[in-house]
């Protein structure tokens, strides 16, 4: 500014967006986490996701959306939209809007973009070796659940590898029944007569063995959920076992049935 008086020229406006700060308050920093674009590459955070997280911190096109496209937010970008206090760097409403940009991915793109995730978790050949069906069955089936990149494979691989170990709030919830192992059983035989493997008869087998068992249906479902993902949460059930095909359902259920008898 002064050397722009001093020369005799007219300084132009200047201004700044406002200062982005932690959940603390204080100017966000290295000892708040992840403060470089790579680093939220890595952990799963699109790049049109952290262009719409980013061009909102501070600002706002007035129109009370939180979710858009690059392309949107260039096309309505004011000055006058800034704000004159600072912004905080929510992580999990950057996970939000991640979400939401993974679920707008086709397809196509989406086994793409997941794709280098597998290889960096070693389990780049199992993914390739399932085929491009499979691989689009069970990508569809997590889009909806996902926050970030990573979580289709931190979480979604028990599609492609089975469970090696359950979670604790898993076993505490649905495995500690003592009847959970006689249950996973009688579901076990129950799948094995199931001539015609898809959503629909998997769902009629498992309401049937519940009536048969006198017991809710739930009182299976969740336990063969744990059995087969290792988590207490999942997409629709049914859905996944018919991805997962006949084989992968019972040797997951005789697996967990092995561990109960231990």
């Amino acid at each position: 500014m002064l050397l722009y008086l001093a020369l005799g020229g007219k300084p132009p406006k200047f201004g700044h967006v406002p200062l982005i700060l932690g959940a603390d308050g204080k100017r966000l920093s290295k000892r708040h986490g992840a403060t470089s674009v790579l680093a939220f590459s890595e952990r799963g955070i699109l790049p049109e996701a952290m262009f719409n997280f980013l061009a909102l911190l501070g600002w706002s096109a007035k129109d009370n959306q939180e979710f858009y496209q690059p392309e949107e937010i260039i096309a309505r970008f004011q000055p006058s939209g800034f704000n004159n206090t600072g912004a905080v760097f929510d992580e999990d409403k950057l996970q939000w809007v991640n979400a939401r940009h993974i679920r707008q991915l086709d397809i196509q793109r989406l086994k793409q973009t997941v794709r280098p995730y597998f290889i960096q978790n070693d389990l780049g050949d199992i993914y390739d070796a399932a085929g491009e069906d499979f691989n689009t069955k069970a990508l569809l089936l997590l889009q909806e659940k996902m926050r970030t990149l990573l979580e289709f494979v931190s979480f979604g691989k028990y599609f492609w590898v089975d469970p090696v170990a359950y979670s604790d709030e898993a076993l505490e919830r649905y495995f500690s029944d003592p009847a959970t192992l006689h249950n996973l059983e009688a579901i076990a035989s129950g799948l094995n007569d199931c001539a015609v493997f898809e959503s629909s008869p998997i769902e009629g087998v498992i309401r049937e063995t519940a009536e048969t068992l006198n017991v809710k249906a739930a009182v299976l479902i969740h336990p063969v959920r744990v059995a087969l993902t290792g988590f207490h949460v999942s997409p629709s059930l049914f859905d996944m076992m018919a991805v997962l095909g006949k084989e992968t359902c019972l040797r997951r259920l005789q697996n967990a049935v092995v561990y109960l008898k231990k």
